[in-house]
């Protein structure tokens, strides 16, 4: 069995993927692993590039900066949220990406020995997409991979 040094918990910054963290900073800290917190965010693909801008006040952004900031905004917020000696063993990545091949890519790229996701995340159709996204990463991933319910609870 390989030795566990680098764990993948891909949150959506839900209650959901907090219960999924919770065991990815419990197994972390029973092998002395890093805990590696991935957020994605991806722009839609039938929006057409050249009509990919935010307007404010103060100018326009391109959309793709402007949900690239409320992500890294909105991981921020959720490992703030978290316990100081959960957030001392995590390292915090917020990337572009599908989430499945994000996931994936990223975990043979680090050297991800285990990932530890929720079944599901959000509500609404985020929630159906999440559940398909666990059952490609189980499916795709090289390493093992941990599937948390939303209502289990650690004991």
């Amino acid at each position: 069995m390989t030795p566990i040094k680098n764990v993948l918990c891909p949150v959506d910054c839900s209650e959901g993927s907090k219960v999924a963290l919770d065991y990815a900073v419990y197994v972390g800290k029973h092998f002395g692993a890093t805990v590696h917190l991935l957020h994605g965010w991806i722009v839609a693909h039938h929006v057409r590039p050249d009509l990919s801008v935010w307007m404010e006040a103060h100018g326009q952004q391109p959309i793709n900066e402007v949900i690239a900031q409320a992500a890294r905004e909105e991981t921020r917020q959720f490992v703030e949220s978290l316990d100081e000696g959960a957030r001392k063993l995590l390292t915090v990545h917020v990337l572009e990406g599908e989430p499945a091949s994000l996931i994936t890519d990223f975990a043979k790229q680090n050297h991800v020995d285990l990932i530890v996701m929720g079944t599901h995340g959000r509500t609404g159709l985020l929630h159906l997409a999440l559940g398909s996204v666990a059952e490609k990463v189980v499916r795709l991933a090289e390493c093992p991979v941990l599937t948390v319910r939303s209502s289990a609870k650690r004991h």
